[in-house]
Parts: structure tokens; sequence; C-alpha cells
């Protein structure tokens, strides 16, 4: 078999050996043109490794060959489903001057909100207050109660 075109959205990798307990993937990467026999193939592993938070389709022609003959193109096509990874909110850094409030606005907040699949913020969980002081958060004008620990 002969690898014609690659992935857009990804890489071949191949392995001479297959997966078990005593043998982890250990792939190399596959570039165009590359030859692999069958029986290599069936004695070994080739996976497709999509980029991160890649999900949709994508395609490469590989051809077949048999005693010197080789097949048309066909092409692969995979399907990469979309799955629902935990977003990422990042330190904010806030400064202020002594016995000032600092107000976090939304753009703040927003900034510093991340998820790969492009799904909006619900919700922000206060899970720890650092220091030996009495926090007062404010929203929206009104102050909120803290959780007592």
């Amino acid at each position: 078999m002969k690898k014609v075109s690659l992935p857009k959205k990804g890489q071949l990798l191949f392995d001479t050996q297959a997966i078990t307990p005593e043998h982890l993937f250990n792939g190399v990467i596959l570039e165009q043109g590359e030859e692999l026999r069958i029986a290599d193939i069936i004695a070994g592993q080739l996976i497709f490794r999509p980029i991160q938070d890649f999900h949709g389709t994508d395609s490469f022609i590989w051809r077949a060959s048999k005693d010197g003959i080789w097949s048309d193109d066909e092409q692969v096509l995979m399907t990469i489903k979309h799955v629902n990874d935990p977003p990422v909110f990042n330190t904010i850094h806030h400064k202020g001057f002594e016995d000032t409030p600092l107000y976090l606005s939304q753009v703040n907040i927003e900034d510093a909100f991340y998820d790969s699949d492009g799904d909006n913020m619900e919700s922000i969980r206060l899970t720890r207050i650092s220091g030996d002081f009495s926090p007062q958060v404010i929203f929206n004008e009104s102050s909120l109660a803290l959780p007592q620990n």
C-alpha cells in the first residue's frame, strides 16, 4: 500500500508491532509517498492522531498494489466526534491600591476563560480564599455572602 496524500488535521503513525500490555505504541509518522507492506500493517498498528481539539472529518488517499500493478486512488475518510472538553480558566492578575476595592469586570473574567469547544461560561465557583482577612465579594452592586469553612 502506498500513501498518496496526507491528512490535513492530524498525522498517520505506524508501529511495526501491535499494541499489547508488554508493548506500548511506538509509532513513527508516515510521509507522503511512503509504502507499507500489507503483512506489516496486519502485524503492526496504524493509527490516525488528530490535532488537539479537532473534531470533524479528515481524509487521505492510498493506493494498493499486486504484482507491480497499482490500483486507482482510494480515499480513506475519518470522522472525529466532538467531546465536551473541560474549560480552562487562567489566573487573573489584578492590581490596585491599598485600602481601595478592586473591581473585576466581566471583561477581566471573560478574558481569563477559554473553551476549545466554543461554549460560553456558565458559572464561577469561589473555591478558596487566601490570606488572613475577611474578604467581601460584590456582584452587580450587591454584597455576596461567602461560605464559611
